[in-house]
Order: structure tokens, then C-alpha cells, then sequence
């Protein structure tokens, strides 16, 4: 039985990997700073909640062979320098004992909303050239920096999956958070919705339970596509997300413009043909669906 560790995998994706890898009989790890919610009660996994940064590290890597790093401090639109130098301190600890450690695997997160910045009319691949406007953008960058070196030095190697804009998850949809959830929340309240910009922003919505999917597919691969953009490779609107918030309801919603902010992204869809490649995967949930199902459970719950 294989033994994952998702490291701040308490959130929502974390939430849907866990779903998806003891669905497939693996034992599963997670740790987090933030006290754990609806816990999956199943023997095949552990919750420790922790500062990350006061861990035996060598004796977590040795007890475990693949690892998930979604350990994030700072947030997108965040500009807080102490989180963000402190989640790069928390990285290169990590690494820095993960490359001692013989043929283990580990998987980061890094973000393809982000990293790139501003590439427009067409899909970007991982061979393009890092700009990230924001703060957030940099950290994910620097990141994989420390990536690279490792493995130019360890047998033990590290992947990086640059993801696109993910959603899909009922607990960040109760907290307002993320666009798509921020706009099912205001539909489902009678609230006024708050854009940035015109609401012609076009990006890259992935699923959770497709990135949960890809990451099983991971775990198992060791070929030499060190960088690989998870996404669906089609590019959405913020105002045709709200045209089928719209359709899921009676009541169309009230909507606000105001001025974009300067660290946002126009345009960003993300090339996927390398990982449908290398993973033999392709994205199943179309966004109407995924918003959907959504909608269905704001409802329900």
C-alpha cells in the first residue's frame, strides 16, 4: 500500500485528493496549521494538525513515498512579505531533507493562473518564459527554482503541476471564496456580486476532482516532464460564468463592476496537450457541469 503525505492539504484540493487516493486503497497523511473539518473517518487516514515548520521531517519523508506540497502561507492578491519569505523558509527545510532521502517523489503545487502572467491569444506551454505579476506569482516561481536545483542533485525527484484556476469545493463555496464560488454564494444570498474589470477576464477553471484524477496519475508516473500544466486548456469569461450561475436559477444576479486591480490577469488558458500526454488523462468535467453541481449542493446544504 502506497503512503502519501499532502502537506496543507486541508484545503479544498486537498480535500478532493484525499478523496480520490483512498478510493484507491492508498494511506494518506495530511497535515495543517488549521484544525480539521469533516474529517473522512476512515482508517486509511491520518490528520495531524501542526505547525509544519516544527515537524521531524527526516522521519515523515522516511515513513512515507510520495508527497503532495500545497503548503501556501500567502494567498493570491496577497502582498504580505513575511508569509511570503517564510512559506520559501518552509520549502527549502523540506527539500533540504527530501533530497537526502533516496528515490522518493514529490509533487508541488505551483500555479499556472500565476507563474506566467500576462500571455494573450493563446494557449501557454510550459517552455514560455515566468512573469508573474503579483506576489503570489513570484513565490510559485522561486519555488520552483529550489525544484530544479534539487534535482539537478538528488536522486529523489520533485514534479511540478502548474495549475490552472481550480474550484469545486462545497466548504469554499460557504466561505466565499474564488470567483466562481464568490458568484453561486451572491446568487444563492440575493447579493450584489463585485467584479474586477469589465468581466471579459479570461482563464482556465479546472475541477477538483479532475486535478485529484491527474495527481492519482502521479503518483505512479516517473518520466522526464519535470514542469506540466494541469488544466482544461479552454479559456472562460467571468460574465459567462455568471450567465450560467444564471441559468441555475430563477433570479438573475445583480452585478457591480468596479476598477481591475493591477496584479490581475486578462487572459490566461493553459496548453495541456504534455500532461494528457505523458498521464494518458483528459479532464472530464466541463464547467457547466462542475458549476452546476455547485449550485446543486449550496442548496442541499
Amino acid at each position: 500500500m502506497k503512503k502519501i503525505l499532502l502537506i496543507g492539504g486541508g484545503g479544498s484540493i486537498g480535500k478532493a485528493l484525499t478523496n480520490e487516493f483512498i478510493s484507491k486503497n492508498y494511506y494518506v497523511t495530511i497535515i495543517d496549521s488549521i484544525p480539521f473539518k469533516n474529517q473522512n473517518k476512515t482508517k486509511n487516514v491520518k490528520y495531524i494538525c501542526v505547525n509544519f515548520d516544527s515537524l521531524n521531517l527526516n522521519q515523515l519523508i522516511k515513513s512515507h513515498d510520495v508527497f503532495f506540497y500545497l503548503l501556501s502561507r500567502l494567498l493570491p492578491g496577497d502582498n504580505n512579505l513575511d508569509k511570503f519569505y517564510l512559506d520559501i523558509s518552509s520549502y527549502i527545510r523540506f527539500t533540504k531533507n527530501f533530497s537526502n532521502h533516496v528515490g522518493k517523489k514529490l509533487i508541488l503545487f505551483s500555479s499556472g493562473g500565476a507563474v506566467y502572467g500576462e500571455i494573450k491569444n493563446r494557449k501557454v506551454k510550459e517552455h514560455d518564459l515566468l512573469q508573474p505579476k503579483s506576489l503570489y506569482g513570484q513565490l510559485k516561481k522561486v519555488l520552483e527554482s529550489i525544484s530544479e536545483i534539487n534535482n539537478s542533485i538528488s536522486s529523489s525527484k520533485i514534479y511540478i503541476l502548474r495549475v490552472s484556476n481550480a474550484y469545486g469545493d462545497f466548504l469554499k463555496l460557504k466561505r466565499n471564496h474564488g470567483i466562481i464560488s464568490t458568484i453561486i454564494h451572491a446568487s444563492h444570498n440575493d447579493k450584489i456580486v463585485q467584479i474586477w474589470g469589465d468581466g471579459e477576464n479570461i482563464k482556465d477553471y479546472i475541477h477538483n476532482d479532475d486535478i485529484a484524477s491527474a495527481c492519482t496519475k502521479m503518483i505512479d508516473y516517473n518520466g522526464s516532464a519535470f514542469q506540466m500544466n494541469l488544466s482544461t486548456g479552454k479559456g472562460t469569461s467571468i460574465n459567462e460564468i455568471i450567465d450560467l450561475v444564471n441559468k441555475t436559477r430563477e433570479i438573475p444576479l445583480e452585478v457591480k463592476y468596479v476598477d481591475k486591480k493591477n496584479f490581475d490577469i486578462c487572459y490566461s488558458i493553459l496548453d495541456n496537450s504534455l500532461i494528457s500526454t505523458e498521464l494518458n488523462w483528459k479532464p472530464k468535467m466541463s464547467i457547466f457541469s462542475g458549476i452546476n453541481l455547485l449550485s446543486k449542493s449550496f442548496e442541499t446544504n
